[in-house]
């Protein structure tokens, strides 16, 4: 027998990872409103009624496939890998939780994922219900969950005690937590766009490890607007809070991590950015404290490029830790006892940049409060910046 050429072995094995991703894709159950739901329901001349008989018929790793409409339901999905799309949407297709059932979808299996970009949908509970959009149960891990619009009563998204949660791409208005994730490890929250309503509680709120917070715009935060307790990349963000601090982001010390290019403002409970981590990178961010205290508050490692507005600091910062601090620009003060920069440094050995530029609004204190180390000329730098 001749042996295979390089050629033939090679399409040999394409065909063989061709064959294996369409058995591990699985198949595809359709639903639309001019369906009947049936034992053999979902193919392409015979649509199911209800996503939830398709649902009952898919297996692991199959698609349900929902074309147009308005499907009041609440789905609990058990299959490993299943996938939820729309054909048209978000604005195309709505799943409501019929009156008297709390969580409109729950997911109870792993790899699931609910819409794409494109292929997503409207989701809310029912009318007088506190429940949740999408809630993820006993540990379901590694859910995506994108392009979707959840609205509505209670939560958008709670994935409590989910590994690898992925919640991107959604437009999300609700009245309690827009998204919720508590003893939750590397999940990632990116380019969501959320209206916080002036909620009571936080707008996102995650407690766990390794968070990255990327590109996501939260308005009307009535609590804090994104709390993130286990950081390990917050970037890029907006939040506009109504009545108290637009981020609290927690780094692990000792671990590193970036707070960067991210504006928080208005913030009237006490800071614009509350960040803590003796080995975090604070860069390229604006803070506005509003009718707050501060702009900026914590015991970051190095402070570069920052902007920080507040009605009694600017800067707040744990001068024991600071390696770096360096072209930032303070404006504080507006209280008489205020200044642009508090710093308190008794462990010693901080260094402010000449670059740094700090002002007192008011023209009473200095820029700079409190005691730090610094080549003279610095200082005076500083102060008469202060005073111009």
């Amino acid at each position: 027998m001749q042996p295979f050429s390089p050629r033939a072995a090679r399409t040999l094995l394409i065909a063989l990872a061709s064959l294996f991703a369409l058995s591990a894709q699985g198949a595809t159950y359709l639903v639309s409103h001019s369906g009947t739901d049936s034992p053999t329901c979902g193919t392409k001349n015979d649509h199911c009624r209800t996503i939830n008989q398709a649902n009952a018929l898919a297996g692991n790793n199959d698609t349900v496939l929902v074309y147009p409409g308005s499907y009041r339901e609440a789905l609990t999905i058990n299959n490993n890998g299943l996938q939820l799309l729309s054909t048209n949407g978000r604005w195309a297709t709505r799943i409501i939780a019929p009156f008297g059932v709390a969580d409109a979808i729950t997911v109870i299996s792993d790899n699931v994922r609910i819409g794409n970009p494109r292929q997503g949908f409207a989701v809310r509970v029912s009318d007088g219900f506190f429940a949740d959009s999408v809630r993820m149960i006993n540990g379901a891990d590694n859910a995506k969950v994108e392009g979707n619009y959840f609205y509505g009563n209670g939560n958008g998204v709670n994935g409590d005690g989910s590994d690898r949660l992925q919640v991107r791409h959604n437009l999300i208005d609700v009245t309690d937590y827009a998204v919720r994730c508590e003893s939750c490890t590397d999940p990632l929250i990116s380019d969501n766009d959320i209206d916080g309503g002036n909620s009571a509680s936080d707008v996102v709120r995650v407690v766990g490890s390794d968070i990255v917070y990327q590109r996501n715009l939260i308005r009307d935060a009535g609590n804090v607007g994104a709390m993130l307790f286990g950081s390990s990349l917050v970037q890029d963000n907006a939040v506009y809070s109504s009545s108290s601090d637009p981020f609290w982001a927690t780094f692990p010390d000792g671990s590193g991590g970036k707070f960067e290019g991210n504006i928080a403002g208005f913030g009237f409970g006490a800071w614009g950015v509350n960040t803590t981590g003796d080995k975090l990178l604070v860069k390229n961010n604006v803070a506005v404290g509003g009718a707050g205290e501060i702009g900026f508050l914590g015991d970051a490692r190095r402070y570069l490029n920052n902007t920080a507005v507040g009605h009694l600091y600017g800067f707040q910062v744990d001068g024991g830790v600071i390696q770096k601090f360096s072209k930032n620009s303070g404006y504080g003060g507006t209280e008489v006892w205020g200044s642009a920069m508090s710093i308190d440094n008794t462990a010693g050995g901080t260094t402010i940049n000449a670059l740094s530029h700090f002002r007192d609004v008011d023209g009473i204190s200095a820029g700079v409060t409190g005691s730090f180390t610094n080549s003279p000329q610095a200082v005076n730098t500083s102060k008469a910046a202060a005073l111009q």
